[in-house]
């Protein structure tokens, strides 16, 4: 989080609306960010396999749908980031997420609970994250 936001984040946002929207704007599109952060976990809360496919199946059909009624001046819908952890990887979950991001709906970022790790155990679920999501062409290259 950026350092006391809260207490300085309200008042920006109303300087830079009030910016934006003042007689004196130019012709140029205004380009707005949102960001909503939350945890993809499927498994929460002790979920068997049914009900945590029953959720990821319920993103793949109802986001799209969501999403395209919102446009912006580009046409593009919004996009959601999946922060899936990466010691829950399921196959199915990811086959899924994948083929939603492919359509333009989003990405899936690695989320780690690395909690007591020390080096040697970090970087093995590092490496591990890094080939199952790999699988699914959710990872950048470097060039």
């Amino acid at each position: 989080m950026i350092k006391n936001s809260d207490r300085w984040i309200k008042s920006y946002i109303k300087q830079e609306l009030s910016r934006v929207f003042s007689k004196k704007q130019s012709a140029r599109p205004v380009h707005i960010m949102f960001s909503f952060v939350d945890h993809y976990e499927p498994d929460w809360n002790g979920a068997d396999s049914g009900l945590q496919m029953d959720r990821v199946r319920k993103w793949i059909e109802k986001y799209p749908e969501l999403a395209d009624k919102h446009k912006d001046s580009d046409g593009m819908c919004p996009r959601h980031t999946f922060f899936y952890p990466a010691e829950c990887y399921t196959l199915e979950h990811l086959d899924a997420l994948a083929a939603l991001c492919a359509k333009g709906y989003g990405e899936v970022e690695v989320h780690l609970h690395h909690d007591n790790d020390t080096e040697e155990t970090l970087k093995e679920k590092l490496l591990r994250a890094k080939n199952d999501f790999s699988k699914h062409g959710l990872l950048g290259k470097s060039k």
